[in-house]
């Protein structure tokens, strides 16, 4: 089916979601626990731009596939522009 590639990187980004929000929960619960980053702020905004990313190519994925018909997933032509 050709869903599974979107379905796919649905899980990708929803992945990297749930990456960056356990290292941004990490870095505020126990900063001295992580010594290889001295500039908690900036690693915590590393992070959040990470989280963001994940979110908006997450939300771009998911108006792909609601914006394909069951007859187009099978045909492959697209139902609308995103």
């Amino acid at each position: 089916m050709r869903t599974d590639i979107l379905d796919a990187l649905m899980r990708k980004y929803e992945g990297e979601t749930l990456i960056a929000q356990s290292n941004i929960r990490t870095y505020i619960e126990n900063p001295t626990g992580i010594g290889e980053h001295p500039d908690i702020v900036e690693a915590v905004h590393e992070q959040v731009c990470k989280l963001a990313d994940a979110h908006e190519h997450l939300g771009i994925v998911r108006a792909l596939k609601a914006s394909l018909s069951p007859s187009q997933e099978e045909s492959g032509a697209p139902k609308a522009d995103v």
